[in-house]
């Protein structure tokens, strides 16, 4: 008949069993009757029925007759989500809050109205809950609008369902940014009503999502409901969790700060004879400084969680800072006059010895010891002594830039690295 009133069928508790047999009567004598009577109601039978109905009726009393507790079985429809602000914590989506509940004032005989089975009724003229949806961003307001009209079945079944644009607050956690998940709830509560008078029932254990339409920034995960009593009222509560599709910030953020890093350890591949290395530096820099700004835009002004990506861009950040202290350092060193400032004999022998390394290396006839090739080995050799004089800054400016180069390349590749194995 209606997905929410199915969905409890089962799940309501208060349901008497003559009350079920009552409904299934109905609707099995509303099928028979579909299939066998061609006439249908006139204006007249429901402007008829609409006054039957509403004479003496007191929209400010609850049902039932016996005044026991009023079961409102809830539910809710979401069709899409407009906004999420995670700077303020806005979340906003559109949705059709359902309410059930029987009104045995509102029954009759559809043989007396010309098989007159449903109708509708505006919500002002009979009695509904009370309905607030409890964290919202501005001021309090009630569910549902004055156009809304409630849906009457002849058996005394009262369906609500006032849509609207429903904005709440969310508590944001970005620590996992820009792939982060969010799960924002919707408080409805039952106002002005005790839990003995009024309950509101979770219907079924998620939102419904047949008209659902997909957002360009927010994934739908997964969607709960819950309902619960306390002393002055009751609660419907829906859960809403959501993952951010990251794409747009890689592309337009994490990717291009890489880059510009990566950049960054390059400054010491220029010549020092250029005279560009420091501004090339403090551009890179300045570059990440940007970036930086940009994603402040897109996360909230809390020191509660901080994001995961801040500290990766802080980390750059201190490192571009670090490679335009070494750049002026190699700059001085390159520059730095030999008979002023003779080399110490240890940064002599550091350099020599890894000279002697690399030659190694890359000649091997050195360590065979070709006769054959006995005068150019000894020419290779020659950087190996550890008394050679010819070692000048530059060589240990040359030298300063390899190993500035090599470090912070490393460095670069275990930051990112950690960096994706925490936010993935």
């Amino acid at each position: 008949m209606f997905p929410a009133f199915e969905a409890y069928w089962d799940i309501d508790p208060y349901m008497s069993q003559q009350l079920r047999h009552r409904i299934l009567f109905g609707s099995s004598f509303v099928l028979v009757y579909c299939f066998t009577v061609i006439q249908a109601n006139t204006l007249s039978d429901v402007n008829n029925l609409h006054t039957d109905l509403l004479k003496g009726y007191n929209k400010d009393i609850r049902p039932p007759i016996d005044q026991s507790t009023t079961i409102v079985n809830a539910s809710f429809s979401l069709v899409s989500i407009r906004d999420f602000d995670e700077v303020s914590g806005k979340f906003a989506v559109t949705g059709v809050f359902i309410g059930v509940w029987f009104d045995d004032r509102l029954s009759w005989n559809p043989i007396d109205y010309n098989m007159t089975f449903t109708t509708t009724i505006p919500q002002d003229k009979i009695w509904k809950p009370t309905v607030f949806l409890a964290n919202v961003i501005d001021s309090l307001k009630n569910v549902g609008q004055d156009f809304v009209s409630i849906r009457l079945y002849y058996y005394g079944l009262a369906i609500w369902t006032p849509p609207d644009v429903i904005e709440t607050s969310c508590q944001v956690d970005v620590t996992y940014f820009p792939y982060d998940q969010q799960t924002c709830t919707l408080q409805f509560v039952s106002y002005g009503s005790l839990a003995t008078e009024v309950l509101m029932n979770s219907a079924i254990n998620e939102a419904m999502t047949p008209y659902y339409t997909e957002h360009g920034t927010w994934d739908l995960e997964k969607t709960a409901t819950s309902s619960y009593a306390f002393d002055s009222g009751s609660m419907f509560e829906v859960h809403i969790t959501i993952n951010r599709r990251p794409l747009f910030f890689l592309v337009n953020i994490i990717f291009p700060v890489i880059s510009l890093t990566l950049l960054n350890s390059f400054v010491f591949l220029l010549p020092a004879e250029s005279g560009e290395r420091i501004s090339y530096a403090i551009t890179v820099l300045l570059a990440i400084a940007v970036f930086m700004t940009m994603i402040s835009n897109y996360l909230p002004k809390t020191s509660q969680t901080m994001a995961r990506l801040c500290y990766f861009l802080i980390g750059d950040l201190v490192l571009s800072s670090v490679i335009c202290i070494l750049t002026i350092f190699q700059l001085r060193i390159f520059f730095k006059s030999d008979q002023k400032y003779p080399v110490p004999l240890f940064l002599r022998n550091i350099v020599t010895i890894l000279k002697c390394q690399w030659i190694v290396h890359v000649h091997p006839k050195i360590s065979e010891g070709d006769a054959h090739n006995h005068k150019i080995n000894q020419e290779l050799c020659k950087p190996c002594d550890s008394n050679n004089q010819d070692i000048t800054w530059k060589d240990i400016a040359k030298f300063f830039d390899l190993v500035s180069l090599f470090g912070s390349l490393l460095i670069q590749i275990v930051m990112l690295t950690v960096f994706f194995c925490v936010i993935t």
